[in-house]
This record gives C-alpha cells, structure tokens and sequence, in this order.
C-alpha cells in the first residue's frame, strides 16, 4: 500500500526555530548530572554526520526532542534552533522518501507524533494534522487495520503504535481496539531482521514493548479520552484478567512469564533483566498497577505494589545493567522506579532510583570533563536514539530531575 500524497497545508513555521521559552528546570541532583546533558548535547553537535534515521524512537525527530528539552534547562536559543534543524530534515526526508516506513519506532508515525510534543508544549504555530493533510491519518489508520488483520499488534513496529499516536489526536479508534480484542493471539512473530525476531507469539509474550503490557497501556491512554468509555472499560478488564491469571499461575524460566509472587522462583538471567522497559516486569507492573487501580482492584494492585518493592531490591553489583540506554538498561529502570514512586506514593523506592542513577554517571565518570576522551573511549555513548541511545538517557535524566508529569511530557511515547 503506497502513502497517499502530501498535501502539506502549512510548511514548518520559522517559530520551529525560535521558540517561546519555558520555566527553567530546578532539582538536578549534581554536576555531574549537568556534565552528562551536556557532553550528550555537544557530543551529537560534533557527530550528527552519523545520523541516517529520521525517527522519532531511533533517528533525528527524537535527538530533537532531546535539544528543545535541554534549551528549556538551558535556556540557550542554541539548542532550540538545532532542534528545529532536525525536525526540518526529518520531515523533508520523509515527504520526499519512495518508500515509507509507517510504523512508530523509525516512520511516519512517530515523526506525527514527535510533531504533536513539539505543538503542545509551544514550538509549533500549527498542530500536525494541520501541517499534513487528514489523508495522511486516513492511511495511518488504514495501516493499522491491515496490520491488526495480520495479527502484527506490536508497539513498536505494529498496530499498537499507530493506534496510540491516533488516540493522542483524539482519533476514534475503538474499533481497532475491539477488531484486536476478536484475535487469539495478540501478537504473531514478526521478523525485525534476518537472524532476529523482535518478539514471540501472544502466549510467550506479556511485555510492553511488543506483547499485552502494551495493549493494556494503550487501552488505557484511550480510556483517558473519555470516548467510548464503557467499552474501553470493558476490554481492561479483561486484558487484566488475563495478564493477572498468566502471570499468577504460570512457573516457566522465561523473562516473558514472570512469577510475580514467588520469591523461590529462580531466574537464570540475571534479576536486573527483570526491569527492563521494553520486556521485564516493571514496565509490566506499572501498567498493571495504572489499570488496577483505574478499575478499584485495590487488593491486586496492593500485591503489584509489593512486587515492585521487591524489583527494588535488585541492586547489587552483580546485577549490572545490560547498557546505559532506555530499552533494557540502566536510564529506563531508573525512570520506570521514578514514575512508580512519583504515580502511585510507592515508599522504599529511593535506593533503587539512586543505585540506577549512579551506574549511569560512572559510566560516563570523570572522561565527562573531556569530550574529545569521551568520543574516544565511549562511541556507544554516541548512538542518538531515545530507545538505544544517549537521547534517551538526557529526557530520562532531565524527566527525573524536572518532575514533570503532564500530558505534554514525551514519556507518553513510551506508554508512561
């Protein structure tokens, strides 16, 4: 199915570029915390030749949000213009692509949505479905029927995500919900990569990023639109149903069905697995505990309440994180134990913010005060995204630090 042509009703307003300033962020824990945004900011400056993405979760439209973000701490017009740069590029590149990717992680959608931020929080004169034509939503929508028929209901790479971002628009899509509800199976394989498939089928699969965490996450984000709202209800209800029952009975060694309260239950990945954003168990708590306590399950989500408490206890050093980034390492368990506690009161969870965050500035440790070492001794450290890269650890520091939780905030991308 080819996109329909743009019909791009206004251009990128000059405002991209000169955008109005907002309150200064207070509370960053350290110098160090203002050492690591900055060498993240100026790191990318000098090596933005490496970017080849232009999506909002791996490419140019997330490090954008990342600058517009770091010129509200800084207040140095710097940063915002190199904001409006990158979202230039990202959406001249995408008009002007053959092929299009449509889904959130790396395509259209998340570039419309990364545009929707940008709109709510000042930096845009005109919403995006003002900037594209409402025909450009229509295939969108009609994407994510197609993909619902093909069982492919991943968040980052399927439905889920477009149906998200057309919820954010205030977008009906109850009846994508209600055609994904009618499957089996939630989710069936799809292949990110020759050697590699990004999730397994729905019966293997609870997690956020690609399985029934995300579905229940969704059905809630639109729950909050008010539309449709006793059907909505509805379909949490039974999705909690379900996660509670497989999660609750099922002993099988495997990161996608964790036995929540068993504390004999022995994992052969190492427990700091468990808290990963994108297939642990804390991401699944914490929309467990959001849908719980949206349907007055006050006795369930007590229990999921001391599960987390109990995620809280891995900080050892033998529970080292995979890496540094949002996906699976250290910046999303800090933010995820951050949300928790600033969401739902949960007490005893400053240790594990604190053990997190700490793993993330000795990783950068003292070469901070040197940029060119930094290049040189941490080129991983240069990736850009906000999932896999150093963007995604700047919003989740400046996120932690700020406090911030409306519904402007960019974390609603990652379903928080």
């Amino acid at each position: 199915m080819e996109l329909p042509p743009f019909e791009m009703n206004n251009s990128i307003p000059p405002s991209l570029c000169k955008p109005q300033p907002h309150p200064i962020y207070h509370g960053l824990y350290s110098d160090k915390i203002k050492n690591v945004l900055h060498i993240i900011a100026e790191g990318h400056l000098a090596n933005g030749d490496l970017l080849n993405n232009n999506g909002l979760l791996n490419g140019r439209m997330g490090l954008a949000l990342f600058y517009y973000y770091y010129y509200e701490y800084t207040q140095n017009e710097k940063y915002a213009e190199i904001g409006g740069k990158l979202v230039t590029e990202a959406v001249e590149n995408i008009v002007s692509s053959k092929t299009i990717n449509p889904y959130l992680a790396n395509g259209l959608t998340g570039i419309l949505w990364g545009l929707n931020i940008l709109y709510q929080r000042g930096y845009l004169a005109d919403p995006p479905m003002e900037i594209f034509s409402i025909e450009t939503y229509n295939y969108l929508e009609t994407v994510a029927y197609r993909a619902v028929a093909l069982e492919n209901n991943d968040y980052l790479f399927g439905s889920l995500g477009i149906i998200a971002f057309l919820n954010s628009e205030d977008w009906d899509v109850t009846g994508l919900l209600a055609e994904i509800m009618k499957n089996k199976a939630l989710q069936k394989p799809i292949r990110r990569s020759k050697k590699m498939l990004t999730s397994l089928s729905y019966k293997d699969n609870l997690t956020l990023a690609h399985g029934e965490a995300g579905f229940l996450a969704v059905l809630r984000q639109v729950s909050k639109k008010g539309k449709n709202i006793e059907k909505v209800r509805i379909m949490i209800e039974q999705v909690c149903c379900k996660l509670m029952t497989i999660i609750t009975t099922t002993r099988r060694d495997s990161l996608f069905f964790p036995d929540f309260f068993n504390d004999s239950f022995n994992y052969d990945r190492r427990p700091s697995s468990k808290l990963a954003w994108s297939t642990g168990e804390l991401s699944i708590s914490y929309n467990l505990l959001d849908a719980l306590e949206y349907l007055g399950e006050n006795v369930l989500a007590s229990k999921i309440s001391e599960h987390v408490k109990q995620c809280a206890s891995y900080t050892t050093d033998k529970n080292s994180a995979q890496d540094i980034f949002f996906c699976q390492g250290s910046i999303g368990y800090t933010y995820l134990f951050h949300k928790l506690r600033q969401k739902f009161e949960l007490n005893n969870l400053s240790t594990a913010i604190d053990y997190w965050l700490k793993t993330i500035l000795d990783y950068y440790g003292d070469r901070t005060s040197s940029l060119d070492s930094y290049r040189s001794n941490f080129p991983s450290t240069l990736r850009f995204g906000i999932l896999n890269g150093s963007s995604g650890v700047g919003l989740g520091l400046m996120g932690i630090a700020s406090g911030e939780a409306s519904d402007k905030c960019w974390d609603k991308i990652l379903l928080l």
